[in-house]
Parts: structure tokens; sequence; C-alpha cells
């Protein structure tokens, strides 16, 4: 599967890891990078013909990334990997006219590598069952618990994930 990668921080680098160590084509696009890994495509725009589009910027510029997608016609699935307040995904499908999925991670920046590797769980917050289908085949090699919801409630159990983690 031709998959991409847009902002290689923390949840990217290790998205990019994660596909490229379950035999996926990466590319990947962000202007900030300095020196990304060999195995990945780095490019100096996002590619447009792709199969899944990974949104892992900050979540002030997640808007600003599906956006950038849309204007340059890049086609394939828009998953929003980032922290965003419920109700983003549903907003900017509507917005942009685009299937865009919530697939929260659950990482910490100092094992981010090993836990993508051996998640927990995977939430994917659903437009439409085909491509709900579409990430349950892209990761069935981890052989993980998988569940499946709408877009709101996957951002909502990733913040609550997310201020659990604060308390430990």
């Amino acid at each position: 599967m031709r998959t991409q990668i847009i902002g290689l921080g923390t949840v990217g680098s290790a998205q990019a890891h994660l596909l490229n160590k379950l035999k996926h084509e990466v590319y990947a696009y962000d202007m900030r990078a300095k020196k990304p890994p060999k195995y990945i495509n780095f490019l100096i725009k996002p590619h447009s013909d792709v199969d899944v589009n990974f949104i892992c910027t900050p979540e002030t510029q997640v808007e600003n990334a599906i956006q950038k997608l849309v204007e340059n016609h890049v086609q394939g699935l828009y998953v929003i990997k980032s922290s965003t307040p419920p109700g983003t995904t549903k907003l900017l499908s509507e917005k942009y006219h685009v299937h865009i999925c919530h697939n929260p991670e659950f990482l910490r920046e100092k094992y981010a590598f090993q836990e993508v590797e051996n998640p927990s769980r995977i939430i994917i917050g659903q437009c439409c069952p085909k491509h709900s289908r579409l990430l349950v085949r892209l990761y069935e090699p981890l052989n993980k618990r998988t569940y499946i919801t709408d877009p709101t409630t996957s951002e909502l159990v990733k913040l609550t994930v997310n201020a659990l983690r604060a308390t430990v």
C-alpha cells in the first residue's frame, strides 16, 4: 500500500517506521524535517497518488495540512493521528468534502518506536465502512484488538487516555 506521512515529529516518525516495517511504501512531507530516515521517500511537496495520508502534525496544524492536501489534489484516504478536539474530524471532512478517519496513537515519546510496533489497542474513528476496512487491513499484521467507532468518539478516547496518562 502507498502511504504518506504529513509531519515527521514523534508520531509521524513512529508511524513511518511502522509502515516501513509492515512493508508499505512510505512517502513523507514535512517542511521542518532535518534528516529523515533512509527508508522514507522524502518529498518537497505532498505525493498526489497514495492510498492513505496520515496527518501527524501538531493539533494546530491539522487543518492547514488537510487544506494543503486538498489544494494539491492529493488522492487517498486522509487519516488524522493528532490529538484533536471532539468533532474536528467530522467538521474538516464536511468543510473540505473529503473522507477523513481519526486513528489516534497512544505513544510515549521515549518509547514511540517500540510502542507503535506493539500498540495496546487500535482505534479507528471511521468516516465510512470502506475506509475502516482499509485501515483494519493496514494494521492487521499487528494482530491487535481493533475498535471501530465514529471519529468524534475516537477523538474523545484519545483525549481521555492522554488525561489519564498525565495523572500516572
